[in-house]
């Protein structure tokens, strides 16, 4: 739990107790407390004497130590130093303290993904589940069908044991990728893939994040992965394993305000309409793309005669004025088609 959630626990007491009351660290930076405006500020009454007894006592207050499992010390103090206010802050405190270690390492991981935590305390709790903060990672993002959600979560679990997998709601799955000297797991995306396919008969979505140079910025590389899902579906129908090098011109539309696009666009003179609307052209063009322009390898892919696949890339010429066998021209047809999907799908 972060200093948020206790914040947010510690402010329910405000509507049950009477006192004055604050929660700081060992500094004496108050983090939270009943009186608003002295949040942000340090209680000079504090200091250090005496800081290993449980029941710290002052002129002004008492004041109550919660360890926070993160390897630091906050306090909670009282104002007055009334036997009541005693037993409360132990009350308060024992509350908090049974808060604190309730988190697992699903749900330390699941919020760093989605920024619950600070580095500080990323670090903490990194030691706490043996984790190297510094480990090289990437987040893999799953998304699959709530009906079988339960299937492909144990699927995975069974292929990689020692994987950190989270379930983050009812159809999206994230699996936390070490990457290591030795490139264990290099084909994991595409493995999980092809086994609930075949075990299944399901075609998971399925996106790439960004390698983190440590767990801190698993954040970075979970948002990343969604992006890639997201723009995959637009812009790669026929993929279902999104990687950002894959998908590098779709990334950079997807910065580009749409008007200004249309901008862009409207300089190109090829009728690109022409092959959006036939879905065989469409397909043979995006197949003979993905194969790095080969006739051989495209043809053997769409199962088509090597003629046959020239009649259509000479058709899609004569449409677009663009030849895709010349790298310039494929490149130009790339551009323009994945910005003419881009506003269709916007």
């Amino acid at each position: 739990m972060d200093i948020r959630k206790i914040k947010l626990l510690f402010g329910k007491f405000k509507d049950i107790v009477n006192e004055e009351i604050s929660l700081m660290d060992e500094k004496g930076y108050i983090l939270d407390s009943t009186d608003f405006e002295k949040i942000g500020e340090y209680d000079t009454s504090w200091s250090f004497v005496n800081a290993s007894d449980e029941i710290i006592s002052t002129r002004d207050g008492l004041y109550y130590r919660v360890n926070d499992n993160y390897g630091r010390n906050l306090l909670i103090s009282a104002k007055g130093n009334k036997p009541e206010n005693e037993m409360l802050l132990k009350i308060i405190g024992l509350s908090l303290s049974e808060k604190l270690k309730d988190i697992k390492l699903e749900d330390f991981i699941k919020g760093i993904m989605v920024s619950e935590f600070a580095k500080d305390e990323i670090v903490g709790l990194c030691s706490k589940f043996d984790l190297k903060y510094d480990s090289k990672s990437k987040v893999i993002v799953i998304k699959i069908s709530e009906e079988i959600i339960d299937h492909a979560e144990d699927i995975i679990r069974n292929m990689y044991g020692d994987v950190i997998l989270i379930r983050i709601n009812n159809n999206t799955l994230s699996l936390i990728k070490i990457i290591n000297k030795d490139n264990e797991y290099d084909d994991l995306e595409q493995n999980i893939y092809d086994t609930i396919f075949s075990e299944l008969l399901y075609e998971p979505d399925i996106g790439v994040g960004v390698t983190c140079e440590n767990l801190g910025q698993l954040h970075d590389s979970y948002e990343k992965a969604n992006i890639l899902i997201k723009l995959g579906r637009d812009f790669s129908e026929n993929k279902k394993i999104h990687r950002y090098k894959d998908l590098i011109i779709p990334i950079v539309l997807n910065d580009l305000d749409p008007w200004n696009l249309k901008k862009i666009l409207a300089y190109t003179d090829c009728n690109m309409e022409g092959i959006l609307k036939d879905k065989e052209l469409l397909l043979t063009s995006s197949k003979f793309l993905e194969n790095s322009l080969n006739i051989s390898d495209t043809a053997r892919k769409l199962y088509v005669h090597r003629n046959t696949l020239i009649y259509r890339i000479n058709k899609i010429q004569n449409i677009t004025g663009l030849d895709l066998r010349s790298f310039k021209d494929a490149v130009i047809f790339n551009i323009i088609l994945s910005g003419k999907k881009y506003l269709n799908n916007n």
